[in-house]
C-alpha cells in the first residue's frame, strides 16, 4: 500500500515538474524569438539609426549575442551536473526575465549589446537544465516523446510570438512596449517555476524513476544505454570519443542551419520589400513548418525500427539541401510565394533533424549524472559556429547579396549531411522502444 501510495506521489509531482519545466522553457524561448523578431524595428528605431545599425550591425549584433550563447553553454554543462538542474533552470528565468526589460530600455548600440549579450548568456542555460531535471525526473523509454513535446510546445512558443510580434508592429507599436510586455510574461512564469519544479523524488522521499523502468534495467536490447552509465564521463573522456566528435560536427550544421531564422524577417523586409509587420508575419511560416514537422516527427520517433530511422533522417536532411538549392539558384525569379512555400518545407524537414536525435542522444549517450556536461558540450560548439555564420552570413550579403547568403547555407547542409549519414543509424540516437 505505502508503495502504491509513492507511486501515486510521483506522478503527481511529476506532472507539477513537467508544467514548470514546460513553461518556462517554452516562455523563455518565445521571448527570445519574439526580441530577434523586433530587429527590422530595432534597426529603424531614430536611436539607433545615427549609429548605422545595418545589416551588418544586425549581423554582428547576433554574432556577439550567440558568443554570449556559447559561453554560457560551456557554464550551464558543468552547473547543472555539480549544483542541480533545478537551480540553473530558475536562475536562468529570473535574469533573463530582468534583461528582457533591460533590452527595452536600452538607448545606445553599446547598452543594447551589452544587454542582448546577457540576456543569452542566460537563455542558453535554460535547455540544459530542463534535460538534466528531466533526466532525474523521468525514465529513459519516454526520453523521445518528452523531447518531442518540448520541441513542439517550443515552436507553438514561438509561432504565437512571432505573430503577436508582427501584429503589434503592424499595429505601429513601439518596439519597447512589446519587448517590456515579454518580460512582464517571463517575470510571472518564473514565480510560477518557483513554486512547480522541485529538485529530484529523493528529496521528497520518492521512489527513483529511473529505476523503476524495465529500460534502464537493460531489457529490449539496450545493452548499449547502461554500458555508457557504466563509464566515469568527463570532458576528457568525451574528448576522446569519436561519436560525440561526429555529433558535434552534425549539431553545429543544423544549428547555422536553423539560425536562417534570424535573418528571415530582414531577409523579407530589405530583399522581398514587405512592410516591417508583414516581413515579420511571413517569416511565421518557418515556425509553421517547424510544428508540423516537430507533430510527425515525435509522433514517428519511438515507432520506427532503426533502419527506418535512418531513412527517414536522412531523408528529411535531402530535403532541406534542395529548399536551400532552389533559393539559391532561382532567387531573381522566385515570388513571395514562392519562398514561403519553400521555408514552410525547410522548417518541417529542419525541424526534425534538429531536434528529435540531438535531444535523444544527449540524454542516453552518457546517462542521467553526466548528460548537462554533454548537453551544454554540444550545444556550445553549435553556438561557436553560428557566431561565425551570423558574422560572415551578414558580410555574405553586403558583398555578394541575398544569393550569397543561401549559397552559404547550401555549403552548410551538404556539409552537415556528411556528419549525419553515420550517426543516423547509432544506438545512442534510438529511445528504448526503438
Amino acid at each position: 500500500m505505502e508503495s502504491d501510495n509513492n507511486v501515486q506521489k510521483l506522478k503527481f509531482y511529476q506532472r507539477q515538474v513537467w508544467y514548470g519545466l514546460i513553461s518556462g522553457i517554452v516562455t523563455i524561448q518565445s521571448a527570445r524569438q519574439g526580441i530577434e523578431s523586433l530587429l527590422p524595428a530595432v534597426a529603424e528605431d531614430p536611436t539607433f539609426v545615427a549609429s548605422k545599425l545595418n545589416q551588418v550591425g544586425i549581423g554582428t549584433l547576433l554574432a556577439w549575442g550567440n558568443f554570449f550563447y556559447f559561453l554560457g553553454k560551456c557554464l550551464a554543462g558543468y552547473s547543472v551536473d555539480k549544483l542541480s538542474g533545478r537551480f540553473v533552470f530558475l536562475l536562468s528565468l529570473g535574469i533573463s526575465s530582468a534583461f528582457t526589460i533591460f533590452i527595452g530600455l536600452s538607448n545606445s548600440v553599446t547598452t543594447l549589446t551589452f544587454c542582448w549579450c546577457i540576456n543569452k548568456l542566460f537563455i542558453s542555460s535554460n535547455w540544459p537544465s530542463v534535460a538534466k531535471t528531466m533526466a532525474t525526473w523521468f525514465s529513459p523509454e519516454r526520453y523521445g516523446e518528452l523531447n518531442g513535446m518540448i520541441a513542439f510546445s517550443v515552436r507553438i512558443g514561438c509561432l504565437v510570438s512571432s505573430l503577436l510580434v508582427a501584429e503589434l508592429l503592424r499595429r505601429h507599436t513601439y518596439w519597447r512596449k512589446i519587448d517590456f510586455i515579454m518580460g512582464l510574461i517571463l517575470i510571472l512564469v518564473f514565480a510560477s517555476a518557483l513554486l512547480l519544479v522541485k529538485r529530484s523524488p529523493k528529496q521528497l522521499g520518492l521512489p527513483d524513476p529511473t529505476k523503476m523502468s524495465k529500460a534502464s534495467q537493460g531489457d529490449d536490447g539496450d545493452e548499449h544505454v547502461d554500458s555508457q552509465n557504466e563509464i566515469e564521463w568527463d570532458l576528457i573522456t568525451m574528448a576522446k570519443d569519436r561519436v560525440i566528435w561526429l555529433m558535434s560536427m552534425y549539431v553545429a550544421g543544423t544549428t547555422i542551419l536553423m539560425e536562417l531564422q534570424s535573418f528571415l524577417p530582414l531577409f523579407l523586409h530589405l530583399y522581398m520589400k514587405l512592410e516591417v509587420g508583414f516581413a515579420v508575419y511571413a517569416s511565421t511560416i518557418f515556425q509553421i513548418g517547424t510544428i508540423c514537422g516537430v507533430m510527425l516527427g515525435s509522433f514517428l520517433y519511438d515507432k520506427l525500427c532503426r533502419k527506418n530511422i535512418t531513412i527517414f533522417l536522412n531523408g528529411c536532411m535531402f530535403i532541406c539541401t534542395a529548399c536551400l538549392v532552389l533559393i539559391w539558384r532561382l532567387l531573381p525569379v522566385l515570388t513571395s510565394s514562392h519562398i514561403i512555400f519553400i521555408l514552410f518545407v525547410y522548417g518541417f524537414a529542419l525541424a526534425i533533424i534538429f531536434h528529435l536525435p540531438t535531444g535523444v542522444f544527449m540524454m542516453v549517450h552518457v546517462g542521467q549524472r553526466h548528460c548537462g556536461t554533454l548537453i551544454a558540450v554540444l550545444e556550445a560548439f553549435g553556438y561557436l559556429f553560428a557566431v561565425l555564420f551570423d558574422y560572415y552570413g551578414a558580410v555574405a550579403i553586403k558583398v555578394f547579396g541575398w544569393s550569397g547568403f543561401f549559397g552559404l547555407l547550401v555549403l552548410t547542409s551538404m556539409i552537415t549531411s556528411l556528419f549525419l549519414f553515420p550517426m543516423s543509424s547509432h544506438p545512442s540516437i534510438m529511445t528504448a522502444k526503438n
